[in-house]
């Protein structure tokens, strides 16, 4: 078999790419051009099949297209599929899943306190500036406390135990903050 050398005029320098298109399309070349453009193809649809097909995309993206869209160019989206996710863990029949919503639930309602520029250093000095301001009832205060202190018992407590009906009275509580302030 005889290799035909490329005509590259002298004066011209050209790119990996020009280069690939002015091989010969005939021989070894072309079949091992047609292999590797297969095989990416291949490639493409397993990772595309694996995002759909796993819990993974699910998980950190909606259950389809329109709740990726609607995630992206909305907070409320956002927060509502997060909520959404909680609620799951919460009705976990593992104890750590409960836990975890707990916990999660907490650092979503004080991120939305961040992202309205409350000011504190935490929670609860964040809700302590908006009883000051007098844009929640002290009783919300209280709730909020009450909900709080079982983050914290999950927290420091290894021995703590979190049943279905406390991860869902405690959900409840900061449901009820959240719904509140979403209202302001």
């Amino acid at each position: 078999m005889l290799i035909t050398p490329i005509p590259i005029p002298p004066s011209q320098e050209v790119s990996f790419l020009e280069f690939l298109v002015l091989l010969p399309k005939t021989g070894i070349v072309f079949w091992i051009k047609i292999v590797f453009i297969i095989l990416n193809l291949l490639l493409f649809g397993g990772i595309l099949w694996l995002l759909f097909n796993t819990s993974w995309f699910k998980e950190h993206y909606g259950q389809n297209f329109t709740d990726l869209f609607l995630g992206f160019f909305s907070q409320k989206g956002f927060r509502e599929r997060r909520w959404l996710k909680i609620k799951k863990k919460a009705e976990s029949n593992k104890e750590a899943e409960r836990k975890l919503a707990i916990i999660e639930a907490e650092e979503l309602l004080d991120a939305f306190l961040k992202q309205r520029k409350i000011s504190g250093s935490n929670l609860r000095e964040r809700f302590r500036t908006l009883i000051e301001a007098q844009l929640i009832p002290p009783e919300l205060y209280q709730i909020l406390i009450q909900a709080s202190q079982v983050v914290d018992d999950i927290i420091y407590d290894p021995d703590f135990e979190l049943s279905k009906n406390k991860a869902k009275e405690t959900l409840a509580k900061f449901e009820r903050v959240l719904n509140h302030l979403t209202e302001i």
